[in-house]
């Protein structure tokens, strides 16, 4: 197109020619836009003046009748007749002062110049103005006309004689009985409220003005000063002959528009009306020279700019070709800007360089994983940069650059390549380049896009250690652990075997009826049957074991279902509760010693357990119990409320309510009902305790009845009541009442005294209407201004319902709101209002009706300026659609007509040629409105200014041939689409060659999901809400079948709409390791939740500060993992009883110090304050510089153990004591045997010795005898 202009303005004859042309087409519309403008300023004025008129009048005539109703409210107050009577009864100085202050302060509220008390025959008897101290005859026959006809009059306008400024009186008797004993007088000054109304002009004029005049006789009076003439007010006459002046017009009746002669005979317009309810008239004008004084500098204006067109042609080609070479330039910087944008929100690095392998650009990521900075490389060689070696052979990589810049293909790094960033860092990468080509396909550059894989390599290590401590707490676990598979047992830790006596070789691939007993046996298979079914069972329970010995024993079995080796298995582990079911049963001789009832219920609902009080209270047996639940005694709580607090007793600790129970005699019993989480024969079940509370609950319903009045009233939103006794005189208010009176409960006001708390004048309206509901029995319903007790400011709302007995009013009775919060809104709303005027217009926004029966546009002030003509302009629909650019007349005419026939709506963006000969892009929208009879009789819509949408849209169209240049060079998937339609708009090259075919134009979900609907995972809202920033999520692709890291935001497309680019980076291989390692570490967590004990992760410091405990540390210590965690209650060291805690320190610190395994038992001290037994088993983790990280480890509790311990120690003491008493026995026994031993071996030597001496002697008397 600037070629082609180029070539026709070569010549000269050629230029001659437009330049006569465009004069010619300018002198003719100048034409026509004159007669226009001229038609057009007239019919404004003429609108304008009527608007001027019709609100004065209308303001005029308000402020007339609020004066004379106000005058009649205040005649009728009770207080002002209290006031006068007693003065007139007493005329003391007292009586006087009162009545003074009374009409004092009617006086200043009604901006009244002075009040007046006069006798029927017109006596003064009090003046509020000290001046005033007789009555001037005419006030004085006024006096007499209201007394005459015994009603309100209002005097016309005066001069004052004492003060020689311009009156006006009210006039009105007041009545004593029936009789009118005094007459009240108001005097007001026009200058306070009505001639400020007729002096002021709603714009700035120098000859506008505004007149109120009355006819006097056979001539027109003018009652309010001029603005072009001075002391004319009520001096000023004009004859009625004077036809052509509009004040004369307005007497002789004529209502309207007038053109004639004003009272300095200056030619005008004006508006004439009378004023309602007066017997004045409105004349609102304006000199005719200052209503075409803008025509005149327009015609001026007109005449230059055909003078000035041959130069405007010239300079504005010239300018034409400057103007195109800004905004070249100005979208190409634009275009960067958004080239930079989109690179900085890829979560991979980037890096661009030019043909020659110079770096022209450097994203964050880069920065962050090279060390460089953008600034301090652009320019620079990419090899001084971006360098890279093998992680295996450590030497230097080949650049992709220069494969890229030789083969003119993507290509991709090696694996196991490592960039070495500037402050020597290491960082392993994977990364791909892609050549950069222009227009013609020619390479122009490279794009090198590359991420860390840091991460990826630390999830694969963590994967190998969380395997590490899975073995370690298998192998030491103080539980028994066993997989189990087609009914044998395929795994066991050394544990398992231990509790049933076998070793772990005797006991492996051991069939289930060996170790099971018949009972457990059942119970496994009814368990089958019904997970078979598809119940859901507790994965907690108890049962018995053989032993070896064929001892029983009583276990209880957590159990996990799992895959093993492609098969399902069974998971489980053992705990020995011999022990545990003894203490059951003195817990169950316990609950049915209580007094209250006791119910154990399942978590299915069921009663599992009952104690002798439920059966005493309900009159069931045991058995009937044990078939019902909590449902079938509970006639308040439905059976969703009960599930309900059933399914919470899950996560909470203890739950407290009421409700009632039905007994089997059909008695209902309220009850207090206590609930706790319990372990019930090897599975989790609650205890509920429940109370009798019938005695209670009688006196609560007594309560409610002596508060009922309370409730019905407090529960209204700000909402008193109140009542007045007739023959008392008494009021009565509620609570509510009371405070928004803000006065203490102990206040008890009159009716005067309530009254009083109204605004001044508002308290004549409200005494009235409280005198017709006590005459007449007639309710009202007023809103009126209140002041409180402290002086607050309120909007009320008093509303009255009169009570009627025999015939007569007994009382009276209603409401009393608060309404101030609304009133706020409402002129709130009203500011809103003018608000969005004022958004019309800074938008250049706004709207238009068409009337078709009149064939009249209205036209809002907003879409007046669009069109540069003057506010209020109403053309023809003809002249509207003349507006339009030629080539667009048939195009806007087509759609009024289709809409205004048929009622199709239409909304289109076409071009205008506004009053000044200015080109605009606009947007107008419209539809159909129809009456009663569904018949179009209106049309109506918007119009708004969109040049400069038009002009962004071009710019885009630019962008988008660079923008998607670079994204194909880039080896990710990228797209973009309408957010609305789901369109695809655009695919990069690498994304069509994974999908093997090319999307565009098709719908996103379709080609990409294989769906017949937009994806419930779909970010276009997300995006769409947050349009600046980048939305990143992750996603598995079912027709690709990768995973994918997503970077979603919006971008302006070249049509100008707000588009959707996605940019899917392929992380399918380090999903896999972390689903490598969050199937580990679920393993890791099963198999901590279901050890007997706590495992834990803590600091080598002397609080043993806790970083990771496991659910086993709540039945262990009575502290949870929260309280112990990073020492958020206490400290793991201040449970160790005081007198271990040096001992466990330093057998931990000796076995760290030598890199050994510590084994260690010693006590604790629980939450519930009791002593416990643990046994612990750790080591030390190290980082691979041998740096002591954390102690992890097992803690499990021994008391049982340690029990048993100590009964043996006991018994072996008691036996060594036995022993050595029996031992001490028998030595004093051997010694006593010894002893008798000795001496029986001596007696023995004796008799031996004396037998011989006998036989030695026998012999020598033989021998005697023989000789």
């Amino acid at each position: 197109m600037p070629h082609q202009l180029q070539s026709f303005f070569t010549k000269k004859t050629n230029v001659r020619a437009v330049t006569i042309l465009l004069s010619i087409l300018i002198v003719i519309t100048g034409f026509f836009n004159y007669r226009h403008e001229h038609r057009t300023i007239h019919r404004t004025r003429e609108h304008f003046l009527q608007s001027v008129a019709h609100l004065k009048a209308n303001q005029i005539s308000a402020w007339y009748k609020d004066e004379i109703h106000d005058a009649e409210i205040i005649a009728n107050d009770f207080f002002l007749l209290e006031y006068v009577q007693k003065w007139l009864a007493d005329p003391s100085s007292v009586n006087r002062q009162w009545l003074l202050r009374y009409l004092t302060a009617i006086r200043d509220v009604n901006d009244y110049t002075d009040v007046l008390l006069t006798t029927t025959e017109g006596r003064l008897l009090l003046s509020l103005d000290p001046e005033i101290t007789q009555l001037d005859s005419d006030l004085i026959h006024n006096i007499r006309r209201a007394i005459a006809a015994d009603s309100l009059i209002v005097t016309d306008f005066y001069r004052c004689s004492v003060y020689q400024k311009i009156r006006l009186d009210i006039i009105r008797p007041l009545k004593d009985g029936d009789n009118s004993s005094v007459v009240l007088v108001f005097k007001l000054d026009p200058e306070q409220f009505l001639f400020p109304i007729v002096r002021s002009w709603p714009v700035p004029s120098k000859s506008a003005e505004t007149l109120i005049v009355r006819q006097a006789g056979d001539s027109v009076l003018f009652v309010n000063e001029l603005r072009h003439l001075r002391d004319t007010a009520l001096n000023l006459q004009i004859a009625l002959t004077e036809t052509d002046v509009p004040a004369v017009q307005a007497v002789r009746g004529y209502r309207g528009i007038w053109s004639g002669l004003d009272y300095r005979v200056v030619k005008v317009l004006a508006d004439v009306r009378p004023i309602s309810g007066t017997p004045w008239f409105m004349v609102a004008k304006i000199d005719r020279s200052e209503l075409f004084a803008e025509l005149r500098s327009k015609a001026f204006y007109m005449v230059l700019f055909v003078f000035l067109l041959v130069l405007f042609v010239a300079v504005g080609l010239g300018l034409l070709y400057y103007l195109k070479q800004r905004d070249v330039y100005r979208q190409l910087y634009r275009s960067q800007q958004e080239f930079r944008t989109t690179l900085h929100s890829i979560g991979d690095a980037v890096i661009t360089t030019d043909i020659r392998g110079k770096i022209k650009y450097f994203n964050p990521v880069a920065e962050e994983l090279t060390g460089w900075r953008e600034r301090q490389v652009v320019g620079k060689p990419l090899r001084r940069v971006f360098k890279i070696i093998n992680e295996d052979t450590r030497q230097s990589a080949a650049s992709p650059v220069e494969r890229v810049l030789k083969e003119g293909l993507v290509v991709g790094l090696a694996n196991h390549t490592l960039l070495i960033a500037k402050d020597g860092r290491e960082v392993p990468i994977a990364d791909s380049g892609a050549p950069i080509r222009d227009e013609e396909g020619n390479i122009i550059g490279v794009v090198l896009v590359f991420r860390d894989q840091t991460a990826e390599r630390a999830a694969r290590r963590a994967l190998e250690e969380s395997e590490e401590r899975y073995r370690l707490i298998v192998e030491k676990s103080h539980d028994g652990i066993e997989i189990c598979q087609d009914d044998r047992i395929i795994f066991c830790n050394a544990r398992f075997a231990e509790i049933l006596g076998y070793t772990p070789a005797e006991i492996h691939n051991i069939p289930f009826n060996q170790i099971f007993t018949e009972e457990a046996l059942r119970d496994l298979d009814d368990r089958r049957a019904q997970r078979e079914a598809g119940q859901l069972l507790p994965h907690f329970y108890e049962t018995t074991f053989y032993r070896k010995d064929h001892s029983v024993i009583n276990v209880q079995v957590s159990y996990e279902i799992i895959d093993y080796r492609g098969k399902p298995a069974t998971f489980a582990t053992i705990r020995d509760i011999t022990a545990q079911k003894q203490a059951q049963m003195e817990y169950q001789q316990l609950i049915n010693g209580m007094n209250d009832t006791a119910f154990v219920i399942s978590f299915q609902g069921k009663f599992i357990e009952v104690n002798e009080a439920a059966v005493r209270t309900l009159g069931y047996s045991r058995a009937e119990l044990a078939n019902m639940g909590p449902t079938d005694i509970d006639p308040h709580m439905s059976a969703a409320d009960i599930g309900r607090l059933i399914d919470g007793m899950k996560t909470d600790r203890r739950q407290v309510f009421e409700t009632q129970h039905r007994a089997k005699d059909g008695r209902i019993i309220p009850v207090e009902i206590n609930s706790s989480q319990v372990m019930y024969k090897g599975e989790k079940a609650i205890l509920s305790i429940c109370r009798d509370i019938t005695e209670r609950k009688k006196a609560e319903e007594a309560l409610k009845k002596s508060e009922a009045l309370l409730k019905v009233t407090g529960n209204i939103a700000k909402v008193g009541g109140w009542v007045l006794d007739v023959q008392t005189k008494k009021v009565s208010w509620t609570e509510e009442t009371y405070r928004i009176h803000e006065v203490p409960l102990d206040y008890e006001p009159s009716l005067e005294e309530a009254i009083n708390f109204f605004h001044p004048k508002d308290r004549g309206k409200l005494t009235k209407a409280i005198e017709c509901a006590l005459e007449r029995g007639e309710p009202y319903d007023f809103e009126l201004r209140f002041v409180t007790g402290k002086g607050k400011k309120l909007w009320t709302r008093t509303v009255c319902e009169p009570e009627i007995a025999d015939g007569k009013v007994v009382k009276l009775k209603g409401i009393f709101q608060d309404i101030t919060a609304r009133k706020k809104a409402e002129d709130e709303l009203k500011k809103q209002y003018s608000l969005l005027q004022i958004a019309g217009k800074t938008a250049r926004f706004g709207g238009w009706d068409v009337d078709l029966r009149t064939n009249t546009c209205t036209w809002s002030d907003a879409v007046a300026d669009i069109h540069e003509v003057p506010h209020g302009f109403a053309p023809k629909v003809e002249e509207g659609i003349n507006f339009y650019a030629p080539e667009w007349r048939d195009k806007i005419t087509e759609v009024f007509t289709t809409c205004a026939e048929k009622g199709i709506p239409y909304d289109e963006e076409m071009e205008i040629i506004t009053s000044k000969g200015k080109r605009v892009w606009v947007r107008t929208i419209g539809r159909a409105v129809k009456d009663e009879k569904g018949e179009i009789i209106r049309v109506e819509g918007s119009f708004q200014d969109i040049s400069d949408k038009k002009k962004a849209e071009k710019l885009l169209q630019d962008e988008k041939r660079q923008l998607l240049s670079v994204f194909n060079g880039i080896e990710e998937a990228i797209y973009i689409a309408d957010p609305e339609t789901h369109e695809v708009l655009y695919v990069n090259n690498f994304l069509k060659s994974l999908l093997g075919s090319d999307p565009l134009g098709k719908i996103c979900y379709e080609q990409f999901q294989g769906l017949n609907a937009p994806c419930k995972f779909c970010t276009n809202q997300a995006i769409l809400q947050n349009p600046e920033e980048v939305y990143r999520w992750e996603y598995y692709n079912p027709i690709l079948k990768r995973d994918y890291l997503l970077f979603d935001r919006i971008i302006k497309w070249s049509d100008g709409r707000d588009v959707r680019f996605e940019m899917a980076v392929d992380i399918t291989d380090r999903r896999q390791a972390e689903q490598a390692l969050k199937e580990s570490r679920r393993k890791l967590k099963t198999l901590m939740d279901n050890l007997q004990g706590m495992v834990y992760s803590c600091l080598n410091d002397k609080n043993w500060t806790m970083k990771f405990v496991s659910e086993g540390a709540l039945p262990l210590t009575g502290y949870s993992p929260e309280e112990l965690t990073n020492n958020r209650e206490l400290a793991y060291n201040d449970i160790i009883h005081p007198d271990d805690r040096d001992m466990v320190w330093n057998v931990i610190q000796k076995a760290v110090a030598k890199g050994e395994p510590y084994v260690l038992e010693y006590r604790i001290i629980t939450k519930e304050g009791s002593p416990k037994w643990v046994w612990e088993r750790g080591r030390g983790v190290f980082s691979a510089d041998g740096e002591l990280l954390t102690l992890e480890g097992i803690i499990s509790d021994i008391s049982d153990f340690k029990e048993a311990q100590e009964k043996i120690g006991q018994l072996r003491d008691n036996l060594e004591t036995e022993v050595a008493a029996k031992t001490r026995e028998l030595q004093q026994r051997v010694a006593e045997l010894e002893r008798f031993h000795d001496a029986t071996v001596e007696r023995e030597l004796r008799m031996k010795e004396l037998r011989d001496e006998i036989e030695r002697l026998r012999g020598i008397i033989e021998n005697s005898k023989q000789e």
